[in-house]
Protein backbone atom coordinates (compact mmCIF):
# COMPACT_ATOMS: atom_id res chain seq x y z
CA UNK A 1 0.00 0.00 0.00
CA UNK A 2 1.18 3.51 -0.72
CA UNK A 3 1.73 6.22 1.87
CA UNK A 4 0.83 9.45 0.01
CA UNK A 5 0.07 10.54 -3.54
CA UNK A 6 1.87 13.56 -4.95
CA UNK A 7 0.78 15.29 -8.15
CA UNK A 8 4.02 16.76 -9.44
CA UNK A 9 2.92 18.08 -12.82
CA UNK A 10 3.36 21.71 -13.77
CA UNK A 11 0.46 24.16 -13.64
CA UNK A 12 -1.97 23.89 -16.58
CA UNK A 13 -1.35 20.16 -17.17
CA UNK A 14 -4.60 18.80 -15.69
CA UNK A 15 -3.71 19.15 -12.02
CA UNK A 16 -7.15 20.43 -11.00
CA UNK A 17 -8.79 17.49 -12.75
CA UNK A 18 -6.34 15.12 -11.06
CA UNK A 19 -7.07 16.54 -7.62
CA UNK A 20 -10.81 16.20 -8.15
CA UNK A 21 -10.38 12.61 -9.39
CA UNK A 22 -8.31 11.70 -6.33
CA UNK A 23 -11.01 13.10 -4.06
CA UNK A 24 -13.65 11.14 -5.95
CA UNK A 25 -11.57 8.00 -5.29
CA UNK A 26 -11.78 8.73 -1.56
CA UNK A 27 -8.40 10.37 -0.98
CA UNK A 28 -8.17 13.49 1.16
CA UNK A 29 -6.57 15.73 -1.44
CA UNK A 30 -5.53 19.34 -1.50
CA UNK A 31 -4.86 21.24 -4.71
CA UNK A 32 -2.34 24.04 -4.40
CA UNK A 33 -2.40 26.20 -7.50
CA UNK A 34 -0.44 29.43 -7.74
CA UNK A 35 -3.12 30.85 -10.09
CA UNK A 36 -6.26 30.15 -8.04
CA UNK A 37 -5.30 28.79 -4.62
CA UNK A 38 -6.03 30.35 -1.26
CA UNK A 39 -3.10 28.50 0.35
CA UNK A 40 0.20 30.34 0.57
CA UNK A 41 2.40 27.27 0.85
CA UNK A 42 2.54 23.59 1.58
CA UNK A 43 4.19 22.32 4.71
CA UNK A 44 5.20 18.85 5.79
CA UNK A 45 2.65 19.20 8.60
CA UNK A 46 -0.11 19.83 6.02
CA UNK A 47 0.95 16.76 4.07
CA UNK A 48 0.82 14.54 7.15
CA UNK A 49 -2.93 15.19 7.43
CA UNK A 50 -3.69 14.54 3.75
CA UNK A 51 -3.65 11.54 1.44
CA UNK A 52 -2.72 13.54 -1.65
CA UNK A 53 -1.18 16.89 -2.55
CA UNK A 54 -1.38 18.21 -6.10
CA UNK A 55 0.22 21.19 -7.86
CA UNK A 56 2.23 22.34 -4.88
CA UNK A 57 5.47 24.25 -5.08
CA UNK A 58 6.81 21.00 -3.64
CA UNK A 59 6.38 19.45 -7.11
CA UNK A 60 10.04 20.31 -7.58
CA UNK A 61 10.96 18.50 -4.34
CA UNK A 62 9.87 15.00 -5.42
CA UNK A 63 13.18 13.44 -4.34
CA UNK A 64 12.80 14.86 -0.83
CA UNK A 65 9.14 13.81 -0.68
CA UNK A 66 10.17 10.33 -1.78
CA UNK A 67 12.52 10.13 1.23
CA UNK A 68 10.18 11.79 3.76
CA UNK A 69 7.16 9.73 2.74
CA UNK A 70 8.39 6.25 1.79
CA UNK A 71 6.15 4.09 -0.41
CA UNK A 72 4.41 7.14 -1.88
CA UNK A 73 3.13 7.39 -5.43
CA UNK A 74 3.93 10.26 -7.78
CA UNK A 75 1.80 11.43 -10.69
CA UNK A 76 3.33 13.61 -13.39
CA UNK A 77 0.60 15.25 -15.45
CA UNK A 78 1.68 16.26 -18.95
CA UNK A 79 -0.01 17.69 -22.04
CA UNK A 80 0.80 18.75 -25.57
CA UNK A 81 3.67 21.18 -25.16
CA UNK A 82 2.33 23.81 -27.59
CA UNK A 83 -1.08 23.78 -25.87
CA UNK A 84 0.63 24.01 -22.50
CA UNK A 85 2.64 27.05 -23.64
CA UNK A 86 -0.53 28.83 -24.78
CA UNK A 87 -2.24 28.05 -21.50
CA UNK A 88 0.59 29.22 -19.24
CA UNK A 89 0.97 32.44 -21.21
CA UNK A 90 -2.70 33.22 -20.47
CA UNK A 91 -2.01 32.63 -16.76
CA UNK A 92 1.29 34.51 -16.76
CA UNK A 93 3.24 31.49 -15.59
CA UNK A 94 6.72 30.42 -16.56
CA UNK A 95 8.29 27.01 -16.09
CA UNK A 96 10.67 24.89 -18.12
CA UNK A 97 8.38 22.10 -19.31
CA UNK A 98 11.02 19.84 -20.86
CA UNK A 99 13.46 20.29 -18.00
CA UNK A 100 10.86 19.31 -15.39
CA UNK A 101 9.64 16.23 -17.27
CA UNK A 102 13.19 15.07 -17.99
CA UNK A 103 14.31 15.52 -14.39
CA UNK A 104 11.28 13.66 -12.97
CA UNK A 105 11.62 10.85 -15.51
CA UNK A 106 15.34 10.41 -14.81
CA UNK A 107 14.85 10.38 -11.05
CA UNK A 108 12.13 7.74 -11.09
CA UNK A 109 13.77 5.63 -13.79
CA UNK A 110 16.77 5.33 -11.49
CA UNK A 111 14.63 4.16 -8.58
CA UNK A 112 11.34 2.36 -9.03
CA UNK A 113 9.08 2.87 -12.04
CA UNK A 114 6.02 1.63 -10.11
CA UNK A 115 6.21 4.86 -8.08
CA UNK A 116 5.59 7.17 -11.07
CA UNK A 117 2.60 7.55 -13.37
CA UNK A 118 2.91 9.91 -16.32
CA UNK A 119 -0.61 10.80 -17.46
CA UNK A 120 -1.99 13.11 -20.16
CA UNK A 121 -5.39 14.06 -18.73
CA UNK A 122 -5.77 16.91 -21.24
CA UNK A 123 -5.18 14.37 -24.03
CA UNK A 124 -7.92 12.02 -22.80
CA UNK A 125 -6.22 9.68 -20.33
CA UNK A 126 -8.03 9.20 -17.05
CA UNK A 127 -9.56 6.54 -14.82
CA UNK A 128 -7.97 3.50 -16.42
CA UNK A 129 -4.42 4.75 -16.02
CA UNK A 130 -4.99 6.37 -12.62
CA UNK A 131 -6.95 3.53 -11.03
CA UNK A 132 -4.59 0.80 -12.22
CA UNK A 133 -1.67 2.81 -10.82
CA UNK A 134 -3.38 3.34 -7.44
CA UNK A 135 -4.99 -0.11 -7.23
CA UNK A 136 -8.50 1.35 -7.13
CA UNK A 137 -11.60 0.17 -8.99
CA UNK A 138 -12.50 2.21 -12.08
CA UNK A 139 -15.59 4.36 -11.35
CA UNK A 140 -18.53 4.45 -13.73
CA UNK A 141 -18.56 8.26 -13.55
CA UNK A 142 -16.80 10.17 -16.32
CA UNK A 143 -13.31 11.41 -15.41
CA UNK A 144 -13.46 15.08 -14.31
CA UNK A 145 -12.05 17.55 -16.80
CA UNK A 146 -11.71 20.99 -15.27
CA UNK A 147 -10.88 24.05 -17.34
CA UNK A 148 -10.45 27.33 -15.50
CA UNK A 149 -12.72 26.14 -12.71
CA UNK A 150 -15.47 24.76 -15.01
CA UNK A 151 -16.21 21.03 -14.97
CA UNK A 152 -16.33 19.59 -18.48
CA UNK A 153 -17.15 16.03 -17.61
Amino acid sequence: MYNKVFGIGLNRTGTTSLSMALEFLGLRSRHYCSCTCDYDSTSVEDIKNLDAVVDSELKYQYATLDILFPNSKFILTVRDKDEWKKSVLRCGLEDDYDEHIDAVSKYFNSSSSDKLLIIDICGGEGWEELCVFLGKPIPSQQFPHISRGVING
